[in-house]
């Protein structure tokens, strides 16, 4: 995609925040209005709180109906890493399609392609693309305004979407290791490791093959990086679950990956219900600072003095695997 223009439109809309539309191989004219039938068939579907994969499935579906595309991705994305965690796909291979939400997607030269974030409450909860085949139209203002108007409705849905059908199997509270090859296949895999997979097997549609979408990421940037990532991710068992990823010593720029996945800690836990708990612009800094590890102290005393009360992230359990959000101090 190199050498192809690029193209940055804000739309803003009344309640809605301005949100940023990166258009790649083509041009964005004039913001138009977009119809009252699209917006209100989108956020009809965002009310019923459907589960996420439900959720992007239906919601390109009505994309489709609006905006002519012939590929199309949404993915979530763990707020704190930025990296994909799960994908739902419509036209596009299954296996490492999380790949095409990024600037430079493989497989797509000569394509049109727009990508948005989907941000609610100031957090990307998500990301998108839509493509079309090379000599299609350019995006015309009409579906411009309309993307303008799906981006922060969807994003908000992802936020407080469930990942999917509750796991009925086993939760396991051990870690498990995944060793991935250097061509994103896993080369050795321990029992543990199997158990935890199957947990969050169900989170992309159509799937991906062995390796879920967050694991195959998470690797990436890792030997992309040359150094450990770590990302977080809602499971079918309705618990957070860490997915650390580490190069291997002596293995090459394009070499093996060991991938540990675990329980998430209790500091993540509790920064996720922080990144979902209710903020104004003014509290979204201290949020970003503690979700970071900054010292109490210093992010509590800002919110008390700004609107009389602190948001709190308290343990409701001696074991420390739940936390709940507190409105007093």
């Amino acid at each position: 995609m190199a050498g192809h223009p690029r193209v940055v439109c804000r739309l803003a809309r009344r309640r809605i925040p301005s949100y940023a539309v990166t258009l790649i191989g083509g041009r964005v004219a004039a913001v138009g209005a977009t119809g009252v039938g699209f917006a209100s068939e989108l956020a009809g579907l965002c009310a019923r709180r459907p589960e996420a994969a439900a959720l992007r499935l239906a919601a390109l579906g009505c994309l489709d109906d609006t905006l002519d595309f012939d590929a199309a991705c949404i993915g979530t994305l763990d707020p704190s890493s930025g990296i994909v965690t799960s994908v739902v796909t419509r036209g596009l291979p299954a296996v490492r399609a999380w790949r095409f939400l990024q600037a430079q997607a493989p497989g797509n030269a000569g394509w049109s392609a727009v990508r948005l974030q989907l941000v609610a409450d100031g957090v990307a909860w998500g990301s998108m693309v839509l493509l079309r085949k090379p000599g299609r139209a350019e995006v015309s203002a009409r579906e411009a305004a309309a993307l303008a108007m799906a981006g922060p409705l969807l994003g908000a849905a992802l936020r407080d979407a469930a990942p999917g059908p509750a796991w009925e199997g086993e939760l396991v509270n051990r870690p498990g290791t995944v060793v991935v090859g250097g061509d994103g296949l896993p080369t050795r895999m321990t029992d543990t490791a199997r158990r935890l997979l199957r947990e969050l097997a169900g989170l992309d549609d159509p799937s991906p093959g062995v390796l879920p979408t967050v694991v195959s990421a998470t690797a990436s940037r890792a030997l992309e990086r040359g150094a450990a990532t770590r990302a977080r991710v809602y499971s079918l068992g309705r618990r957070y679950l860490g997915v650390t990823a580490e190069c291997l010593p002596g293995q090459g720029p394009r070499g093996d990956v060991a991938v540990v996945v675990e329980p998430a800690r209790p500091d993540e836990i509790a920064a996720a219900m922080l990144y979902t708990a209710p903020m104004t612009p003014r509290e979204r800094p201290w949020r970003r600072w503690s979700c970071k590890g900054g010292p109490r102290r210093r992010w509590l005393w800002p919110w008390a003095s700004a609107s009389g009360r602190c948001k709190t992230i308290s343990r409701s359990s001696s074991t420390g695997s739940e936390y709940a959000v507190d409105g007093s101090w």
